[in-house]
């Protein structure tokens, strides 16, 4: 875990030292009169992190507080390219750190080296910006929408993340570097289809790393002997609501693992191959007969020993993939990451890596405050954190007061920001306790 005073010296280090760096670099200052590139960095991170609608005229007063008197439009014509060079700069600097919590009690996941989950979400940014950050296609005349990829890697266990990496939105899931097969031994890793790949399973276990991920229809599915299995269709003839066996994927690169199947609910079942016939529809493809079948099932396969997880155990560990979701849900919803009040494209991109920074200094808080506590609310922690962003902006030019204020931080989150326990529909880490 990192101690407080490791806490204020990575954020120093990003909103300081290498802020005041990039600003010389970036070309944004060329003769330093009000701002200097620290202190615009601190005005556009903090003022997005108190409030991530700002105006200007609340910049303004971040900026007083940071001992600098600028107007509104003072700050308005500063938003330029170099400027969203510098805070672009930044970001890649905050990323560099590592800050990590103390990890929760959950023993269903004590036997990790670490619980990876691998994800990404994409942003949409106006066509202006295209030829910064090419998206995934569905312009006008055949042009691409202007996007920018997130991935991440977060180790569920310790909160630290690895990211957010930043490609063309066009990019493809697996060539982020966050999502290389390189991780401690004993570790797990937990990822959605996008980074469904045999040759990254095989080399996990290679490395004595464990993988968990839902079946890929189409795979190749054989039995140890060699025998080619029909799954959908040994699936449609069962009559149990589960199915576990030993199988080897693929047929060329034979990746050895445990296959388990959970028959779905009627009504989840329905809504999925509802959600099938449309997309089909849409996109002009026949559905097939397997696709159909595997629909009312949630197929995983895994590495995991039995020893380790049970067949239970696996389905309740996989649920964890669905907080990488959460945290993405955080930053758009609380922290607004792909909304923005003006038209100009270059305040749009300061504004997007501004809040990138914001909320990675956040998660920071975040984990080094509550993440011990397995009930710990992230959205409440997060609003805890908003309501103090200015007294954090004004302490810390002021080492001593920035880490007790820290101190006070961690201290508000550790005291409340819990997600109540239900009855009804147990909240993830309710599961996890409970198993």
């Amino acid at each position: 875990m990192n101690t407080i005073p490791q806490l204020a010296e990575s954020i120093r280090v990003v909103l300081e030292d290498s802020a005041l760096e990039a600003g010389q670099s970036s070309g944004f200052i060329a003769r330093e009169r009000k701002f200097n590139g620290a202190t615009f960095t601190q005005t556009l991170v903090f003022s997005w992190m108190g409030n991530p609608a700002a105006t200007l005229e609340e910049m303004s007063q971040i900026a007083t507080v940071l001992g600098v008197e600028v107007s509104r439009q003072g700050i308005a014509k500063r938003f330029t390219a170099e400027a969203a060079a510098l805070m672009q700069a930044v970001l890649k600097a905050a990323v560099t750190q590592t800050v990590q919590g103390t990890q929760a009690a959950f023993k269903i996941l004590s036997p990790f080296n670490g619980v990876y989950i691998v994800d990404s979400t994409i942003i949409q940014l106006p066509e202006a910006l295209l030829e910064v950050w090419r998206g995934s296609g569905g312009g006008r005349k055949g042009q691409q929408n202007a996007g920018v990829k997130l991935s991440l890697r977060w180790n569920w266990q310790t909160g630290e993340l690895a990211g957010p990496e930043l490609q063309a939105a066009r990019s493809h899931d697996q060539s982020a570097q966050v999502a290389a097969p390189n991780l401690p031994a004993n570790s797990l890793q937990i990822a959605d289809l996008g980074y469904f790949s045999l040759k990254r399973f095989q080399q996990l276990a290679q490395q004595g790393a464990y993988w968990l991920s839902q079946y890929k229809t189409g795979t190749l599915v054989f039995a140890p002997c060699g025998t080619a299995l029909n799954l959908p269709r040994l699936l449609e003839s069962y009559t149990v609501d589960r199915l576990t066996r030993t199988v080897r994927l693929g047929q060329r690169q034979q990746v050895s693992c445990h296959l388990m199947a959970q028959r779905l609910p009627d009504d989840v079942a329905a809504r999925r191959r509802e959600q099938l016939r449309k997309d089909a529809q849409r996109e002009g493809y026949r559905l097939t007969h397997a696709r159909w079948v595997l629909a009312g099932w949630l197929v995983l396969v895994s590495n995991v020993p039995h020893s380790l997880l049970t067949f239970d155990q696996c389905f309740l560990v996989y649920r964890v993939r669905w907080q990488i979701e959460l945290l993405f849900k955080l930053w758009k919803s609380e922290g607004l990451l792909d909304e923005w009040r003006t038209t100009n494209p270059w305040r749009i991109l300061c504004e997007f890596y501004a809040k990138l920074v914001a909320l990675l200094i956040q998660h920071w808080l975040l984990i080094t405050g509550c993440w011990q506590r397995p009930e710990r609310s992230l959205f409440q922690a997060c609003r805890v954190i908003q309501r103090l962003a200015w007294a954090l902006a004004f302490t810390l030019r002021f080492a001593v007061l920035f880490d007790l204020f820290l101190s006070l931080i961690h201290l508000c989150l550790a005291s409340g920001s819990a997600i109540s326990k239900q009855q009804a529909r147990p909240p993830t880490f309710q599961r996890l306790l409970a198993a």
